[in-house]
């Protein structure tokens, strides 16, 4: 009773309070995903962004007089180590769906940054092997592709068929292509 009275009476007091605890998610709800392991990524942002006003609220309530605010305050673990793991980990604004990629942060890991870098690079190659193929052979609609059985493979329509180069080998004969 004294930790509401002085609630409501200390307006500013019960106004900083109101304004920090605004910000804050529902952790009951996200730290239950959390432990079902089925929260995704906006989810530990969520948790991580309601983990940043603990200090703000432990500010706020530092000179509160009634010992149950107190109490609360000093029970109120800011978790820094936790926030600071998962605002390192996961992307600012991640997917929703963990399949579209790009959950976790650039600079978190080493190793999938070399992967992420390696399919940039690997695209850039396919790429610049294209342009490079049209300018030598002439072929303005030569295209390359790739599919599972295969693999890489380079597409000339059947209007072009007599400027391919000889050292091409063919593989496939499609409706308008080869």
């Amino acid at each position: 009773l004294d930790a509401v009275e002085e609630l409501s009476t200390r307006t500013l007091l019960r106004e900083e309070l109101r304004d920090e605890l605004s910000a804050a998610y529902d952790l009951e709800r996200l730290v239950s995903r959390v432990s079902r392991e089925r929260a995704n990524a906006r989810d530990l942002r969520s948790v991580a962004g309601t983990l940043a006003i603990v200090p703000e609220l432990k500010a706020a309530l530092d000179d509160a007089e009634s010992d149950r605010l107190q109490a609360l305050r000093d029970d109120l673990d800011e978790l820094a180590e936790t926030r600071e793991l998962i605002e390192a980990a996961i992307a600012e604004d991640p997917p929703q769906e963990i399949t579209e990629g790009g959950v976790i942060a650039d600079g978190f890991d080493d190793e999938l940054d070399e992967v992420r870098a390696t399919e940039r690079e690997g695209r850039e190659w396919v790429a610049d092997l294209e342009a490079k193929e049209r300018e030598r052979t002439g072929i303005d609609n030569l295209e390359v592709g790739h599919n599972q059985v295969h693999g890489y493979y380079i597409e000339v329509t059947d209007s072009h068929l007599v400027e391919v180069p000889e050292k091409y080998r063919r593989r496939q004969t499609l409706k308008n292509s080869e």
